[in-house]
């Protein structure tokens, strides 16, 4: 388990939520990315694990509501919370991660860089199809 974890696995900073008028993080494991931020279990636009993937993956579709995945998700962070609280085998994992280098941005800065990834693909592709316009331009097609 420790190997996969340290293998698979980052050590985020977490979520962020409110209870009772205050804001903290609750620390969480999330997958490895890739350079450009997707998630290292992702292949051909599909993931390779889902049916064994953590909870952050497998509970989650892209056909759930916001409400839906809300409610999950809140679920998930409140036993994920009370694993902390009793320093069970996932606070454990976390920490190992952490001690070791194994950390992950902010789910903040991750967004940002995965934005910036699609943005600047789009754009990409928006200028290839420009080109390619011009050059039919050109050529008289």
């Amino acid at each position: 388990m420790a190997r996969f974890a340290f293998d698979n696995l980052l050590a985020s900073p977490g979520a962020i939520v409110a209870a009772n008028g205050k804001c903290f993080s609750i620390p969480t494991l999330v997958p490895a990315r890739g350079m450009d931020g997707a998630c290292r279990f992702l292949q051909n636009d599909r993931c390779a694990i889902h049916a064994e993937a953590p909870f952050g993956c497998s509970h989650f579709s892209t056909e759930q509501s916001k409400e839906e995945s809300d409610a999950i998700s809140a679920h998930g962070l409140m036993e994920i919370a009370k694993a902390w609280r009793r320093g069970d085998l996932y606070a454990r994992l976390w920490l190992m991660l952490h001690h070791g280098g194994r950390v992950a941005p902010s789910p903040l800065e991750a967004r940002t860089k995965m934005r910036a990834v699609v943005e600047n693909t789009a754009a990409d592709l928006s200028e290839s199809e420009l080109q390619k316009k011009e050059e039919k331009k050109r050529s008289g097609n």
